[in-house]
């Protein structure tokens, strides 16, 4: 294999195919990624655990990110599979990126390590530090309360033919979870930049989506949110080209 030149030409990136649903939250947090950083990729919708999927990651869970540095003729021992978000998205970063942008323009979603004399490393090791902790926060806790506590249970029971009012009164232990936690989402709001866009952003953006598309939808959506800051800030990612780019 020939390895490809970090800072050379798009034609270097290979084939990036990235495994999933269009449902599948951290797969549209991925597909929203390589958008956003002008990555090409080939998106193959595959259902977790399908032989398909296991076959790549023995846990059978989506996304999977597969690259071939030197596209079909890309021999199976040098083809790079990756499953889990917060290991992608460490590659797309560190690897994928950079051969796509010129050297001085590469675009960044997460803030990149500065070692370099005269630069305060320690700001930008807690830079990232900090985006990490929200990642993992929205990976661990946010997206399991939503998903797991009112969006999956609301969508069966809603399908067994439970009226809107019945569906709150089952869901509302899951409901005060998840109030609880989009109150600490809302105060970190108060000091998030939104004119720059970053992996926090991306794995909190289809968590939040689902939630306006649940019995909980008045949380985030509507005339007047439980949480103003939080739908502003998903009016503005609507928005953008990688969001449509995943919806088309």
């Amino acid at each position: 294999m020939t390895t490809p030149d970090r800072l050379g030409a798009p034609e270097d990136l290979g084939v990036v195919e990235l495994f999933g649903t269009s449902s599948s939250t951290f797969t549209r947090s991925i597909a929203l990624g390589l958008h956003e950083l002008g990555i090409p990729f080939i998106a193959i919708e595959r259902a977790a655990h399908s032989a398909d999927i296991k076959s790549r990651n023995p846990y059978g869970t989506v996304p999977i990110l597969v690259h071939r540095p030197d596209g079909l003729y890309t021999q199976p021992s040098d083809i790079v599979t990756l499953y889990e978000p917060s290991a992608i998205r460490r590659y797309i970063d560190e690897f994928l990126a950079p051969i796509v942008h010129t050297k001085g323009s590469v675009k960044h979603l997460t803030p990149p390590l500065t070692i370099q004399a005269g630069i305060n490393h320690a700001k930008t090791v807690i830079e990232r530090a900090g985006l990490d902790g929200k990642v993992a926060s929205f990976i661990q806790s946010l997206y399991p309360a939503v998903e797991g506590g009112v969006v999956k249970p609301g969508i069966q029971m809603k399908k067994n033919g439970a009226d809107s009012e019945s569906i709150l009164v089952a869901l509302q232990p899951g409901l005060d979870r998840v109030h609880q936690l989009m109150e600490i989402v809302e105060h970190q709001m108060q000091s998030w930049d939104q004119a720059t866009v970053t992996w926090a952003d991306l794995f909190l953006y289809p968590i939040a989506d689902d939630l306006r598309n649940s019995p909980a939808a008045d949380l985030v959506a509507g005339n007047s949110p439980a949480f103003p800051k939080i739908a502003a800030w998903i009016t503005n990612m609507d928005a953008r080209q990688s969001v449509h780019a995943i919806k088309s």
